[in-house]
């Protein structure tokens, strides 16, 4: 896609992305002036893309929900019982 595309997509992080290309690309063959306002404006995209969470991080109620459905998963499997369960008559 193209920056009017990813910026219209409405997606704020494909659309900082796309600025972020776009100015760095020009960055790379501007002269003096132009140079250091772009650099600015480049910081800049840089700095809000930052804030902008990728969709990959999880908060600490899915963490914690993995961890139970991984623990109960394991608890159904009677090779490797739950923590504190008895593996069979005598052990204890």
């Amino acid at each position: 896609m193209d920056l009017v595309e990813e910026v219209a997509s409405g997606d704020r992080r494909r659309g900082l992305e796309a600025i972020r290309d776009k100015l760095a690309d020009e960055l790379g063959r501007a002269l003096g002036p132009d140079a250091a306002r772009l650099a600015k404006e480049l910081t800049s995209v840089m700095r809000e893309l930052a804030t902008v969470p990728t969709g990959r991080e999880e908060s600490t109620v899915d963490d914690l929900a993995a961890r139970r459905a991984h623990r109960l998963a394991g608890a159904a499997d009677p090779e490797h019982p739950a923590a504190g369960q008895q593996r069979g008559p005598g052990s204890g």
